[in-house]
């Protein structure tokens, strides 16, 4: 299992060939974001990235995946009430009920994150995945590990999950936009009058 900190030390062609496609996580998207999240003046803003690549002994991959160490908000899947009333704590106190965490992704990419060839021995490639995260938890002191972004229909790797202490738990709906329009004219004819001001 090849650890490495930056996009920059990962074959670009690669990553972007089997990965590059699923959201908006291309080599040029996480170099972005790792300029983007880091040097900040507030903790919030600084993320640590890992990127994890399984290789076959031919050397081709068997899995990758990245992960972002960072602050978490402990009521990101609360009812909408509990988040309200959390949220105003944090307008005197921004630290309140944040924890350090290990995410499959970010906080600000969607999509399938993890990249598994199933005609290897992807299990024992996904459990190798989760022991180094383990060790990185601990050495970062992060409270939670967050996997996501599983298709629902997928029963392996559920199984698989289950059988490594984790748990499943829906995540809230993604925001899809459908476009019905084809010229800058059109866009702004579906928008509010305020809307239209602000473009």
């Amino acid at each position: 299992l090849e650890h490495a900190t930056t996009i920059r030390d990962v074959p670009a062609r690669e990553w972007d060939e089997l990965l590059g496609d699923r959201g908006s996580f291309t080599t040029g998207g996480l170099a972005l974001l790792e300029e983007t999240f880091r040097d900040q003046s507030r903790e919030e803003n600084n993320w640590r990235f890992h990127y994890f690549t399984a290789r076959r002994p031919d050397g081709a991959p068997l899995l990758l995946t990245f992960f972002t160490e960072a602050l978490w908000k402990v009521d990101m899947l609360a009812k909408p009430e509990v988040s309200r009333r959390i949220e105003r704590a944090r307008a005197t106190d921004p630290m309140y009920l944040t924890s350090r965490a290990l995410m499959m992704g970010s906080t600000i990419t969607e999509g399938q994150h993890l990249f598994v060839d199933r005609s290897g021995p992807w299990a024992d490639a996904v459990r190798g995945l989760l022991d180094a995260v383990g060790r990185l938890q601990e050495r970062c002191g992060a409270k939670f590990v967050v996997l996501r972004d599983f298709p629902d229909d997928d029963l392996e790797m559920d199984a698989l999950m289950l059988d490594c202490g984790f748990t499943k738990h829906a995540m809230p709906e993604t925001f899809v936009l459908d476009i019905d329009w084809t010229t800058d004219e059109g866009f702004l004819a579906g928008l509010s009058m305020k809307g239209r001001r602000h473009q």
